[in-house]
């Protein structure tokens, strides 16, 4: 009797057991269909390529640098890819004239300008001088159009 007692009693605490684990993995599983569901394609393919096993919010930024600016370019916009949908589909050009007296540049300067095909996104050389990776004494035209 002693011994169906304890054969029974290990399979309760058996199937208590495995129940607290699958309930635990199915909401894991869960969340992270949900923060697979958020990301785009190349995100989640430049997050796997990673070797890494885990990612820091200053090695994510960096790893989606590396996908969207070339390190080679000099000029304010470096864009190879959008950085909010990830098509290289841009265009460079459409130079803007901007009012002195709101930021204090140089007077009667076009600057360069990079628009996504895709979804709109725009970037101006003022936008980065503003965010800072830019410096408008250093200013050089962009000359090569994306691929």
């Amino acid at each position: 009797m002693q011994i169906v007692l304890l054969v029974v009693g290990a399979a309760i605490g058996a199937l208590a057991s495995w129940a607290v684990t699958h309930a635990y993995h199915m909401r894991a599983a869960r969340e992270q269909r949900l923060l697979f569901a958020k990301l785009s394609k190349e995100v989640r393919d430049a997050i796997l390529a990673d070797t890494r096993v885990g990612l820091s919010v200053t090695e994510l930024n960096q790893l989606l640098a590396a996908k969207t600016i070339d390190p080679a370019d000099e000029g304010p916009l470096p864009f190879v890819a959008c950085p909010k949908c990830g098509s290289e589909d841009l265009d460079y050009g459409g130079d803007v004239e901007v009012d002195v007296d709101s930021h204090g540049l140089m007077t009667g300067t076009p600057y360069d300008t990079v628009r996504c095909n895709a979804c709109g996104w725009y970037r101006t050389e003022i936008d980065e001088w503003k965010d800072g990776n830019w410096d408008p004494k250093q200013r050089q035209r962009r000359t090569q159009q994306a691929p």
